[in-house]
């Protein structure tokens, strides 16, 4: 029984560098698509990859590819001594496509058998400078980067207003230019925690905003906590695997809006026994679900 074998020649050349050429392309994609959709983060409308959008795209290349050469195959000349050559010759250029789809499917399951992005539990240890000087243990979610078990990505404490960190991109592990910690208003969807109140903070009339409607009316909203009176900045960073510190300064915020409407109240006042400025360390530890975590009590000094 006798078969078709396919030759390959240097008219094919072309056919083949343009094959590689699109399976190199077509397998880092599916690794960046993979990465974000296992972190999470896939969103086309944000600007972030995602495997949908990439096989949509995908799917309308490859009929187009097809169309054009059903079309180019059409148009070659019917001579019968060159019907069947040019026909293959024609139809090998569909060997692009299949070697971009195959190459996809491959960069998707090499992400893939990699696992997810998974989160751990931990603890972190903070600790307030002067004039606060005191410590508190809280509970701690960490994101870890898509196929990396010893990158961190994300630091979130559970409990609401102690700053999360945001270390690096949970998708692709990159660093950020920056170091930017924010709020941690919840706890992965959970009811929101009471506010987190640092030990040794002294009393003081709690601020607020104070919004005056245009007919005179006043409505206040809830008062802000101590942490919730600062804005933060990350001074430095030290990471060793699943453990590292953070040494963060908090600067009392200036009030934005300064009247026409909007005003904080309460959030200066004479003898202030609010620092303006004070430092906090984060050490974190964070623990694989199947280990023994440490207890995830506060206590405080």
């Amino acid at each position: 029984m006798s078969g078709w074998r396919l030759r390959v020649g240097p008219a094919d050349l072309p056919i083949v560098l343009v094959a590689v050429l699109v399976a190199a392309l077509a397998f880092q994609q599916a690794t960046v698509d993979m990465r974000y959709q296992l972190a999470d983060l896939a969103d086309p409308f944000l600007g972030r990859p995602a495997p949908g959008w990439s096989i949509g795209i995908g799917i309308v290349l490859t009929l187009a590819g097809g169309i054009a050469i059903s079309v180019a195959s059409a148009l070659r000349r019917p001579e019968r001594s060159q019907t069947t050559s040019d026909h293959r010759s024609t139809w090998r250029w569909s060997t692009v496509f299949v070697a971009g789809w195959v190459a996809y499917a491959a960069g998707a399951a090499t992400i893939a058998a990699g696992s997810g992005s998974p989160t751990y539990g931990g603890t972190v240890h903070l600790e307030f400078g002067a004039p606060l000087d005191s410590t508190a243990d809280v509970p701690v979610s960490c994101r870890l980067v898509v196929g990396d078990p010893d990158a961190v990505a994300v630091v979130t404490p559970q409990a609401q207003d102690v700053p999360m960190l945001d270390l690096r991109s949970a998708a692709t592990g990159a660093s950020y230019p920056w170091a930017s910690p924010a709020p941690a208003l919840a706890s992965h969807g959970s009811a929101a925690r009471p506010p987190f109140t640092p030990p040794n903070v002294p009393e003081r009339p709690a601020p607020y905003l104070q919004v005056t409607a245009p007919d005179g009316t006043v409505r206040t909203d809830p008062p802000l906590s101590f942490l919730r009176a600062y804005d933060f900045w990350v001074l430095e960073v030290t990471e060793s695997g699943l453990s590292g510190s953070a040494r963060i300064q908090g600067t009392r915020f200036a009030d934005p809006y300064g009247g026409s409407g909007l005003e904080y109240v309460n959030l200066e006042i004479p003898n202030d026994p609010w620092p303006p400025t004070f430092e906090l360390t984060m050490r974190w530890t964070c623990v694989e679900p199947t280990s023994t975590a440490a207890p995830l009590g506060r206590t405080a000094s």
